[in-house]
């Protein structure tokens, strides 16, 4: 790690041989992204090894929803092979917080090789019985949107899967998915803005992975969502004040003005692979962070959850029992 002009410039070097062929990264989801885009990233995986019969990685939880969607598969006839030819190898994940909404979105899309097989695709995985989950199909606009019913109304929460001819989209509301897939007909907004070029210019040409952050538009967004609910805070809880005192809080465009964009591109080079990252925030350590803070609070709500029951055992008020050394006094009054 080292200091370049005012940026933290991060290198880190992974010495073993390269994993099998996928291809150079096209960033295929990059259209996605618009001006309201804070984070992207997309990178080449071999998800055929994770629909392999018997494949585990222990310490991803997100992968038991994977295995179950790969033996839906498999049950019906659809071979890791047909998934390759169906979809490509790129994954991207595009985070946006458009300046009306109270809270940021992120969908992830792959590229979409064979319609017809990844319609076929989509359609088993929609009508198999997962648990509860249950899906809605609709289509506009030459697209197929497939909506749960096991979604969140209080936060707005329901899955979404979106099928286009070039893109498969999964987002956590069919809004952010249906804008997905229109901005993915079109050229890429956020490809286009200064921004952007610059950070792409400060990094080798990845070849398999980049990241692509703007902490100041997160931060800008942030503040916009965070003192409304201070100022409501206030009202409600006079004590507050004596804490946080609103009117002192420095103007998102200051905080902003020392947040730069910060990129990351990963490649193989010699026997390892190389991932080279340059900004205002060190990325290998905010993600190992952020990963950090996710897993205490994941595994501080799951204590939580299995210690309710017992704590409102604890608070009932124990019966009411007579012993043989204080005995309860007769109806007559006689000892």
């Amino acid at each position: 790690m080292a200091f370049d002009g005012g940026r933290i410039r991060d290198t880190v070097f992974v010495g073993m041989p390269k994993t099998a062929e996928l291809g150079i990264l096209t960033r295929a989801s990059l259209p996605i992204a618009s001006n309201d885009t804070f984070f992207y990233a997309a990178s080449l995986v071999d998800l055929r090894n994770e629909m392999e019969p018997g494949w585990q990685t222990p310490g991803l939880g997100w992968l038991g929803g994977l295995r179950t969607v790969s033996d839906s598969l498999s049950s019906n006839g659809v071979t890791p092979e047909e998934w390759k030819s169906a979809f490509g190898s790129e994954v991207g994940l595009i985070g946006n917080w458009a300046m009306n909404s109270q809270w940021p979105s992120v969908v992830a899309a792959m590229p979409v090789q064979d319609s017809a097989k990844a319609n076929r695709i989509v359609t088993i995985v929609t009508e198999s019985k997962t648990g509860d989950v249950r899906w809605r199909h609709r289509e506009k606009e030459g697209a197929h949107y497939y909506s749960s019913d096991s979604g969140l109304p209080l936060f707005s929460f329901s899955p979404t899967i979106g099928l286009s001819d070039r893109m498969l989209v999964i987002g956590p509301d069919s809004g952010s998915v249906e804008a997905a897939i229109k901005h993915g007909a079109g050229a890429s907004e956020l490809a286009a803005t200064r921004n952007f070029q610059n950070a792409e210019r400060a990094v080798p040409t990845a070849q398999q992975a980049l990241v692509y952050l703007d902490p100041a538009l997160f931060y800008a967004r942030f503040d916009a969502s965070l003192r409304p609910l201070l100022a409501m805070g206030a009202a409600f809880l006079p004590s507050l004040s004596d804490t946080v005192d609103v009117g002192k809080l420095p103007p998102s465009e200051i905080v902003a003005r020392h947040l730069g964009p910060t990129v990351m591109s990963q490649s193989y080079r010699g026997d390892g692979y190389v991932a080279e990252s340059i900004g205002s925030v060190p990325l290998f350590q905010a993600v190992v962070g952020a990963v950090t803070a996710t897993t205490a609070a994941s595994t501080l709500y799951k204590q939580q959850s299995q210690r309710g029951p017992s704590i409102q055992q604890t608070n009932t008020p124990p019966p009411i029992t007579s012993g043989p050394s204080s005995p309860l006094p007769s109806p007559s009054g006689s000892p």
